[in-house]
C-alpha cells in the first residue's frame, strides 16, 4: 500500500547521517594457522629387543589395516617400503621373527 514508506526512509536517512564517513580499512590480515607437523615423519626404537615404530600415518594406517586379508597385508607391506620405515627397521637390525609394534599393532616381523 505504500502507507508509512515515506517515514520508514526519512528515518533510515537519519540513521545513515550518523554513520562515520570512511570505514577504516585493515592494511594487512593476520591469519593463523595451527602448526603443522609432517605426518610422514616416524621414529624407530628398539627395547629389549623388540621394535617400536612411532609416527602419526603409520600407526593411523596399521589400525585400519585388516590384517586377516592376504592383499592388505600386502599392502601394508608395500607401505613400510614406500615410507621407508622398512629400510629403516633393516638399519635398527631387525631380524626375521622379532616382534614390531606399531601403534597398537603388534607383527611378527618375516
Amino acid at each position: 500500500t505504500g502507507e508509512g514508506v515515506q517515514e520508514l526512509l526519512r528515518q533510515v536517512a537519519k540513521l545513515l547521517d550518523t554513520l562515520p564517513e570512511e570505514v577504516p580499512i585493515i592494511e594487512e590480515m593476520v591469519v593463523f594457522r595451527p602448526h603443522e607437523e609432517d605426518e610422514n615423519t616416524f621414529e624407530i626404537e628398539e627395547r629389549d629387543g623388540d621394535f617400536y615404530v612411532f609416527g602419526k600415518k603409520i600407526e593411523r594406517i596399521a589400525a585400519m589395516t585388516e590384517w586377516s586379508i592376504e592383499e592388505n597385508v600386502d599392502r601394508f607391506q608395500r607401505i613400510l617400503l614406500a615410507t621407508g620405515v622398512w629400510e629403516a627397521l633393516e638399519e635398527a637390525g631387525i631380524q626375521p621373527d622379532d616382534t614390531v609394534y606399531i601403534g597398537d599393532t603388534e607383527l611378527q616381523w618375516q
